[in-house]
């Protein structure tokens, strides 16, 4: 163990000055001690943080080979959510949101390439890191007054993210979560300076997947328990504005 870690802390000195520092990362991200993927997460943050030259899409995908193993490694739940939080929060990192949403969209990636290999066990943190990424990702737009570039890019990843579901061949399991996720992260993100232009981007690759996809089963799910919720959440504010209207009249 004191062997592993001297090499842990020397391969944690050396990555941020590695040629490839995709598969530098990843290699200690997914090392066996604990403490070692610990200070990975935590240089990994600082090296996003200050790093101006853009990621290849290729040391994207080594990144987070690292990163898909460093959750499988984790075992608790308490620390399991924790971790969750951390790696979505690498978001924020980046300076452009074309960086961010590159390394979002290499998380769905290797998310769909992974899936198979995914024990039942193990499934449920990997529901929670998406729904913490989806969220992360529209957070990130929120903040930045859902500006064009913003909107482009995460409707880019939406689409991106929904487009396996066309396929009556492909693993359901992502999509269908990732759906189910952006509409509660649509929901609990939205607010005045949501512009209706801004609503119809987003929810376009759900619509769009609906008409598209040659699945029935991820057809039925996105109809029922994704536009279904919109139009009860319409229904909804609907229903309180007229009680809101109702309550001055009577005053």
């Amino acid at each position: 163990r004191g062997r592993a870690s001297v090499r842990g802390v020397h391969q944690l000195t050396e990555m941020v000055k590695s040629d490839d520092p995709g598969l530098a990362f990843a290699r200690v991200l997914a090392a066996n001690e604990k403490p070692i993927r610990t200070q990975a997460v935590k240089k990994l943050t600082i090296f996003l943080s200050r790093r101006t030259k853009p990621l290849t899409e290729t040391e994207l995908l080594k990144l987070w080979k690292g990163l898909f193993y460093c959750m499988w490694m984790c075992a608790k739940p308490k620390v399991q959510e924790e971790l969750a939080g951390k790696l979505s929060s690498l978001l924020s990192c980046f300076a452009t949101h074309e960086q961010a949403m590159a390394f979002f969209t290499a998380f769905l990636q290797t998310m769909q390439r992974e899936w198979h290999g995914i024990d039942r066990l193990r499934l449920d943190k990997y529901y929670m890191l998406m729904s913490h990424f989806m969220t992360a990702a529209f957070v990130r737009a929120k903040l930045h007054n859902w500006e064009d570039e913003a909107v482009e890019k995460l409707a880019a990843c939406l689409s991106a993210a929904m487009r396996p579901g066309y396929d009556s061949n492909s693993p359901l399991g992502v999509c269908m979560h990732l759906s189910t996720a952006a509409i509660e992260s649509f929901k609990d993100s939205a607010d005045e300076n949501m512009t209706p232009e801004v609503t119809l981007q987003l929810l376009e690759p759900l619509i769009m997947a609906i008409a598209e996809s040659k699945n029935p089963t991820f057809v039925r799910h996105l109809r029922d328990n994704v536009m279904d919720a919109i139009v009860a959440d319409l229904q909804q504010q609907l229903e309180e504005e007229d009680d809101e209207e109702e309550e001055e009249e009577e005053k």
